[in-house]
């Protein structure tokens, strides 16, 4: 038995990680049943409660090191975690695992992960000379083996797809109303001095399309603490009927989204569910992984302009949104499970087998 230590951005309840290890964790057990993964987590005991695993306190270190000493493997991802543009510290975070796990000869493998922005050159070159220790190296994008690249890691990497398309959406669909069309609107808190003014002009226009076409908006924080009063904000701006609605459990999410006509996104994990369940979304340009996923899926990405004539454009084309990206969805999904089998495989110890078609 495989024990598998995990770590990524959970347990702070930002619905995109949580998707994403929801999918790993499905992973083992669909195809590594003896597998024992643990997870670092910010919260262990809500990440026990709701994904049903073990985890460990990421801040503890003692608990950390016991939990690194007992791995027989330490898988990092997946998500953007790699990258400073929150910060430095974060990044030395995972990077000192990554050392720590060299140091005590366990297998590294990294797992569909986001790489970038890494702004210093100093962090591009820790990155690269951490990331040399891994046996297995799959990235979500393009983008992210780029950089990884220009890092000069001087390896093969795989370029996969977002783990969280592999997330179950088959149970717990939510019926449309026959009624007034769902608009689902997810935010996100951005710099001021990047963005002085996106989220608010998003909003006044959402408020304004549900005035003239009776639509309801409903506007969903993906990252609990972080986008909490930014979607607050944007609800107040929108007016009249719009809810706002904090996600509680992923099947909640998952009923949300389904529920939906059409979801405007800033975050890109609102765009991988969109594509997930076939629900047409525009997608807000606010940094380039919600871009990138865009344009792989097919939907329109607003970066600057006009913002209610690409609202209006993207709801009068939203039958031909959903088709574009139903089709590009089975090649997504591939990706992703191949990305994640890679990496599966090698946290066991065990070869990789292509993986079937999803």
């Amino acid at each position: 038995m495989s024990r598998v230590l995990i770590a990524g951005y959970y347990g702070f309840g930002n619905a995109g990680d949580e998707l994403i290890l929801e999918s790993i964790l499905s992973g083992f057990r669909r195809d590594f049943p003896g597998a024992l993964p643990v997870v670092l987590s910010h919260n262990p005991g809500r990440t026990s409660r709701e994904h049903g695993v073990r985890a460990a306190d990421r801040w503890n270190p003692a608990a950390v090191a016991k939990e690194m000493v007992l791995a027989d493997s330490f898988l990092l991802g997946g998500g953007g975690i790699l990258q400073d543009s929150t910060s430095s510290a974060s990044l030395w975070y995972y990077l000192a695992l990554v050392r720590l796990a060299a140091l005590l000869g366990k297998r590294i493998v990294v797992a569909a992960a986001g790489i970038g922005p890494v702004s210093s050159p100093l962090n591009r070159r820790l990155t690269g000379s951490a990331l040399r220790e891994a046996l297995e190296i799959s990235v979500r994008d393009g983008g992210s083996a780029s950089a990884l690249e220009a890092m000069g890691l001087g390896r093969e990497v795989f370029s996969g797809a977002d783990p969280a398309l592999l997330f179950d959406g088959e149970e717990g669909a939510e019926d449309k109303s026959a009624g007034a069309p769902v608009v689902l609107f997810v935010p996100r808190s951005l710099p001021a001095k990047r963005f002085p003014a996106l989220m608010k002009d998003a909003s006044a226009a959402l408020g304004a399309f549900a005035r003239e076409t009776g639509a309801r908006v409903r506007v969903v924080p993906f990252h609990h603490e972080r986008d909490r009063e930014e979607a607050a904000r944007c609800a107040a701006v929108i007016g009249g009927g719009a809810a706002l609605e904090p996600w509680e459990g992923l099947a909640g999410l998952r009923r949300k989204v389904r529920g939906s006509d059409l979801v405007v996104s800033a975050r890109m994990h609102g765009l991988a569910l969109s594509c997930l369940f076939r629900i047409p979304a525009l997608g807000l340009s606010v940094d380039p992984k919600v871009a990138a996923f865009a344009a792989a899926a097919g939907f329109p990405a607003f970066e600057r302009g006009d913002f209610p004539a690409a609202l209006r454009s993207a709801w009068r084309g939203r039958d031909s949104i959903r088709d574009s990206a139903a089709a590009r969805l089975p090649g997504l999904r591939s990706l992703a499970g191949e990305a994640l089998a890679r990496a599966l495989s090698a946290a066991c110890g065990k070869p990789f087998e292509a993986v079937k078609p999803l």
